[in-house]
């Protein structure tokens, strides 16, 4: 299941991140402690990355200037506001490389533990393709739901900030949620 897939993904990864265990020293292969500190992973909750990929795709499509656009927009900003330490909203205006029509986009920037100088980004992008260029012919010109697309990769960012916000990492973590991804020459 994509509830499965998100939990492992974020196994491999959580480590990285993780704090040492308060004095422990680790276990080595054969049971034998070694200097090193333990690495103690914070929980992930797939289950909760799941709801909040069902969450974006129940806004729509998150193309530049609809409803769903908007609605998420907002909807990550008060997230990450609850969660990190800082969150900026990059706001900026992209001319459509077909139309020339200016469209108005953002990109959302988390950081944990902003003080420190050793970092790690994480980058998702949160919009979907204003077209299904890609698809069938009878949806070519329709907007895609983009739960695969943009909402996966949100939904795990997400997950990260809850984690992040209940367990403090050793280093500086970044969240950016990008927009303006899936406009390209053809969109």
């Amino acid at each position: 299941s994509l509830g499965r897939a998100f939990g492992l993904t974020f196994r491999r990864i959580l480590p990285l991140i993780g704090c040492p265990s308060s004095g422990q020293n680790a276990q080595n292969a054969n049971g034998t402690g070694s200097s090193a500190p333990a690495i103690v992973a914070p929980a992930f909750n797939a289950d909760t990355a799941f709801s909040y990929l069902k969450k974006q795709v129940a806004f729509g499509p998150r193309v530049s200037g609809t409803p769903g656009h908007k609605a998420q927009l907002e909807w990550m900003r008060d997230f990450l506001n609850a969660r990190a330490d800082t969150v900026a909203i990059h706001t900026f205006t992209h001319r459509h490389t077909g139309t020339d029509k200016p469209l108005e986009m953002a990109n959302v920037f988390a950081r944990f533990n902003p003080q420190s100088a050793e970092r790690v980004l994480l980058v998702a992008h949160w919009d979907t393709r204003p077209p299904a260029d890609q698809d069938d012919d009878e949806n070519r010109d329709t907007p895609i739901p983009g739960a695969n697309d943009g909402a996966s990769g949100v939904a795990l960012l997400l997950e990260m900030a809850n984690v992040l916000k209940r367990q403090k990492p050793p280093i500086g973590v970044d969240l950016l949620l990008v927009d303006g991804e899936d406009y390209g020459p053809d969109s």
